[in-house]
C-alpha cells in the first residue's frame, strides 16, 4: 500500500509539472520567427558544413559557437522556413531537461520528494519567455541537455573506459561549441569526486575529470586569445572583479525571485548566504554538491554584461536542484510533509508565473510586428523569384542598417545567391536586371524595371 501511494503521488506530481509547463509554455509553439531566429538561420545557412565541422573540432581557434550553428543548419535543411518545428524541438529540449534534472535529484538522494520538488521548481519560470518564444535561444537549452546528460554519464560510471571517455569528451566539446557556459562542468565532476564519492586517491584516478579540465582550458585559451568575434563585442569582455560579480548576481537573483528591479546588495548577499546555510544545515552531501553547481555554473555568465534571464537557464536548473534536495532533506521525517509543501509551493509558483507573464512577454508583440510585413508580404513573393535574382527596394519600412529583408527573402526562397539592394541603404536604382519593389508595412508593389517607360 505504501509503495502504491508513493507511485500515485509521483504520478500526480509529474502531471502537475507537465500541466504547468504546457499551460505556460505550450502556446509558444505558434510563436513564429523572431529577429534572432532569422539571424541565426541565415548565418547557419550561408556557412559551409565543412567550415563549421572544422571549427567545432578545433576549440583553440575560438570560433563563435560553430556546432550550435551547424545544428541550426541541419534544422533548416530539414524543416525549411517553418517556425513550428523549431519551437517544437525547443520545447521538447526544455521538457527533457526538466526530466533530467529531476532524475539527477532522485539519483543523488533516492528520494521521490526531491525529484518532484526539483521538477516543480524547474518546469517553468515566468522570465524564461525568450526560451519559449525565441528559438534562437535553443543554444542554451541544447547545451544544457548535453551538460545534464554528461553529469548522468559520470554518475553512472565515474571511471569509464577509453572509448566511453572519448565519447564523453566529444559530447563536452560539442556542448562548449554550442554555448560556452558549460565550461564549468569539470568543476562539477571534481565536486562529485570530493563531496559524493570521496574515494581515496581520486586526484590520480579521476581521468575523466582531468581530461575535461584540460579540454576546458584549451577552449578557454582559444576563446580569450583567438575569439575575435567575441572579443570585438564589448558586452562579452569578461571581468571577475568582486563588485562586478556581485552586481550581476543581484541582476539574476532579482529576476529569479520575480523582482522587476534589483533590490540591492543586502538582498543579494542574504540570498547567497541563505543558499549556503540551507545546504550546510541539511547535512547532505548531495545538497553540498548542488550548492557547488548553483555557485559555479553562473560564473562565465556573471563575468559579462547582464542579459535577460534566459541566459541563466542552466544555472537556474541547479538552483532548482538545490531547492528540491534541501526541502526533501528537511522533510524526510514526516511522511506527508512533501505533499503538504508541494501543493502550496505549486500554487505560489503558478501565481508568480501568471503575474509576471504579461511583463515578461511584452517584447514579443513588438518583435512580431517588426517582422510581420516581411513575413506576410515578402516571403510568398520571394518564393517566385528566379535563382540569383537581383532585387531593388526603392522603398521599405525597415531601418537603414536592418537585415530583415535579406534574411526573409533568402531563407523563405531557399536561395542564398539573391542580391538584395535598398535605396534606403544607399544602393543605386540603375540596374536594368533588378526586380524593383516598393514596400510599406501593409503593401508590396512590383515596379517597372529601371529605365522602362
Amino acid at each position: 500500500m505504501s509503495r502504491r501511494l508513493d507511485i500515485l503521488q509521483g504520478i500526480a506530481a509529474a502531471a502537475c509539472c507537465l500541466a504547468v509547463f504546457l499551460y505556460f509554455a505550450g502556446p509558444a509553439l505558434w510563436g513564429g520567427f523572431m529577429p534572432d531566429d532569422l539571424m541565426n538561420l541565415h548565418r547557419a545557412a550561408r556557412t559551409p558544413v565543412l567550415q563549421m565541422v572544422q571549427a567545432t573540432l578545433t576549440p583553440w581557434v575560438g570560433d563563435y559557437r560553430p556546432f550550435g550553428f551547424l545544428v541550426f543548419k541541419g534544422f533548416y535543411a530539414v524543416f525549411g522556413f517553418d517556425p513550428l518545428p523549431y519551437h517544437a524541438i525547443g520545447l521538447t529540449l526544455i521538457g527533457a531537461n526538466v526530466a533530467l534534472i529531476a532524475l539527477l535529484a532522485w539519483r543523488l538522494t533516492a528520494s521521490g520528494a526531491a525529484a518532484a520538488l526539483t521538477a516543480l521548481l524547474a518546469c517553468h519560470h515566468g522570465y524564461f519567455s525568450d526560451l519559449y518564444l525565441n528559438t534562437g535561444t535553443m543554444f542554451d537549452t541544447l547545451a544544457a541537455t548535453l551538460c545534464l546528460a554528461l553529469l548522468h554519464s559520470h554518475l553512472s560510471q565515474p571511471r569509464p573506459g577509453w572509448t566511453r571517455m572519448g565519447a564523453q569528451l566529444l559530447a563536452f566539446l560539442l556542448a562548449l561549441q554550442i554555448k560556452e557556459i558549460v565550461i564549468f562542468l569539470p568543476a562539477a565532476l571534481w565536486g562529485y569526486e570530493l563531496l559524493i564519492r570521496r574515494e581515496p586517491g581520486a586526484w590520480r584516478r579521476a581521468h575523466q575529470a582531468w581530461a575535461m579540465s584540460a579540454l576546458a582550458a584549451v577552449f578557454a585559451a582559444g576563446f580569450m586569445w583567438n575569439g575575435a568575434e567575441m572579443a570585438a563585442n564589448a558586452e562579452y569582455r569578461a571581468s571577475f572583479a568582486p563588485g562586478v560579480l556581485l552586481d550581476h548576481w543581484e541582476h539574476y537573483l532579482a529576476l529569479m525571485f520575480y523582482q522587476q528591479y534589483g533590490p540591492g546588495t543586502v538582498f543579494t548577499l542574504a540570498i547567497l548566504g541563505a543558499a549556503a546555510a540551507a545546504a550546510l544545515l541539511s547535512r547532505d552531501r548531495a545538497a553540498y554538491w548542488a550548492w557547488l553547481l548553483a555557485m559555479t555554473a553562473p560564473l562565465p555568465l556573471l563575468s559579462i554584461s547582464p542579459r535577460s534571464f534566459y541566459a541563466f537557464y542552466l544555472p537556474y536548473l541547479f538552483w532548482a536542484l538545490l531547492g528540491g534536495v534541501v526541502l526533501a532533506r528537511l522533510m524526510r521525517r514526516w511522511r506527508w510533509a512533501p505533499a503538504a509543501v508541494f501543493v502550496p509551493l505549486a500554487a505560489a509558483l503558478i501565481y508568480s508565473h501568471a503575474w509576471i507573464r504579461p511583463y515578461a512577454e511584452k517584447w514579443h508583440p513588438e518583435a512580431t510586428e517588426h517582422l510581420r510585413p516581411a513575413l506576410e508580404l515578402l516571403a510568398p513573393e520571394a518564393r517566385t523569384w528566379p535563382r540569383g535574382a537581383v532585387v531593388m527596394f526603392t522603398e521599405d519600412p525597415y531601418p537603414r542598417d536592418d537585415y530583415t529583408l535579406l534574411y526573409v527573402a533568402t531563407l523563405a526562397g531557399g536561395d542564398l545567391s539573391l542580391f538584395i539592394h535598398r535605396a534606403k541603404a544607399g544602393a543605386e536604382d540603375a540596374d536594368p536586371r533588378a526586380l524593383r519593389y516598393a514596400m510599406t508595412r501593409t503593401e508590396l508593389k512590383r515596379q517597372p524595371a529601371a529605365g522602362a517607360r
